[in-house]
């Protein structure tokens, strides 16, 4: 293929094979998604001697599609600021249509219909494309292109299978960091929740980690830190407390459990459920000091009230 710039090897007959290696390594070696991905793109567009090589991600409606990454060959002018938050639903929607059953198409602008599509790409300077779908559960959620801005001989089915193989692998990791991100943003609306919440509050896992805890914790515990133990965070100690809420829960089939315990100083009234985080089942504490409330009223009452009459 002109233009590449990468050993002859890769022109073997196993050439398909040593590019997926190539791309899958960095990907999956890159500290960043997003550097991985870029890195990828760069691999592939000197590889094929193309003019761009991009993604492009939908909206969760799928109506609007964007430019989320893109590489340049030298001297080729950038797009990706000009191609976000494309109408699909407008002419350009046509575009989906070009994609053959495989999910891949591979084009000369000239020879593109409707004429908004083809006028779209005219602009950006491309005579010719091949495009792969990035695919979930059969719908379109974005797509990985390569674009040639001058005249060339037409690629070979096995250059065309070799970026397609690429942009699928692409394709992967880009689907598995916008899920990463969706469920990021879930967790920093709950995190917000919580730091708002009048009584402190900590998140452990089953390994009786701590995974999160609100600015009212933090008060009750300066030394507090994610990652740390609770029982050796809270009650200095090497071993889970007697008696602990997090097995007693994991031992019944109720959604919560509360206890009265000596705590930072005074009496606490704590009560631990389950809560799903980041995709894992996590255990919520939340901790509510009740000292002066046993000192002013009868203590049997209060504890009635606070934990259940059958506790």
């Amino acid at each position: 293929m002109n233009g590449r710039q990468y050993p002859a090897d890769f022109l073997a007959q196993d050439a398909a094979q040593s590019i997926r290696d190539q791309v899958f390594s960095l990907l999956y070696d890159s500290a960043e998604v997003e550097t991985g991905i870029q890195r990828a793109l760069e691999f592939l567009g000197q590889f094929a001697g193309a003019s761009r090589v991009y993604v492009f991600g939908s909206s969760a409606d799928g109506r609007y599609s964007s430019n989320l990454y893109e590489w340049c060959g030298r001297g080729v002018e950038p797009m990706i600021d000009r191609l976000q938050n494309v109408d699909m639903h407008s002419d350009c929607g046509a575009f989906y249509r070009l994609f053959d059953k495989t999910g891949t198409f591979y084009l000369r602008v000239e020879d593109i219909h409707p004429a908004a599509v083809r006028k779209l790409l005219s602009s950006q300077g491309i005579v010719s494309l091949t495009v792969t779908a990035i695919m979930e559960h059969g719908t379109i959620r974005g797509y990985v292109g390569y674009d040639f801005c001058q005249e060339r001989e037409r690629l070979s089915e096995e250059d065309l299978k070799t970026l397609r193989l690429g942009a699928c692998i692409i394709g992967v990791f880009v689907l598995k960091q916008r899920a990463q991100a969706q469920v990021d943003r879930a967790n920093e609306e709950k995190i917000a929740v919580m730091d708002q919440l009048p009584l402190p509050v900590y998140l452990v896992d089953s390994s009786f980690t701590i995974r999160f805890f609100n600015r009212r914790m933090k008060g009750l515990a300066p030394r507090l830190a994610v990652g740390q133990s609770c029982y050796r965070a809270l009650a200095n100690r090497e071993t889970p407390c007697p008696g602990c809420l997090l097995r007693r829960l994991e031992d019944s089939t109720e959604q919560s459990v509360s206890e009265l315990m000596d705590r930072f100083g005074g009496r606490v009234a704590a009560s631990i459920s389950r809560i799903r985080w980041d995709g894992q089942e996590m255990y919520l504490t939340v901790c509510q000091d009740v000292t002066q409330l046993l000192q002013e009223h009868d203590s049997q009452v209060v504890r009635e009230f606070l934990l259940g009459s059958g506790s």
